[in-house]
């Protein structure tokens, strides 16, 4: 289960902060970058951010966590949600190019 933005308030609240400022006033950019070091957060950060856009009934900042979409995002089986992982040390361009297609 990921961790909830109060969880993650502890973690990067700057980064939580700004998500959530940006949900409160309807200003969601078109794509985010979440980049750093192992272990700060940014996998639970982009899963929570994405079940808030794709929740069906959201709670303020926060998603239901129980509609179709919550749930298949926790699962790692939504049709919009892409997981792109490093192909050794680093994201490659024929991976970009892949999930463009």
């Amino acid at each position: 289960m990921t961790k909830t933005w109060e969880v993650l308030q502890e973690i990067q609240p700057i980064a939580v902060r700004m998500l959530q400022n940006s949900i409160n006033k309807n200003r969601i950019a078109h794509a985010y970058l979440f980049e750093g070091p192992k272990g700060t957060g940014k996998m639970d950060m982009s899963i929570q951010l994405a079940k808030r856009i794709f929740c069906l009934e959201p709670d303020g900042v926060d998603p239901c966590l129980q509609c179709i979409n919550c749930k298949r995002i926790e699962s790692g089986n939504h049709p919009d949600v892409f997981y792109i992982h490093p192909d050794g040390l680093s994201i490659k361009k024929h991976q970009i190019q892949a999930l463009q297609e």
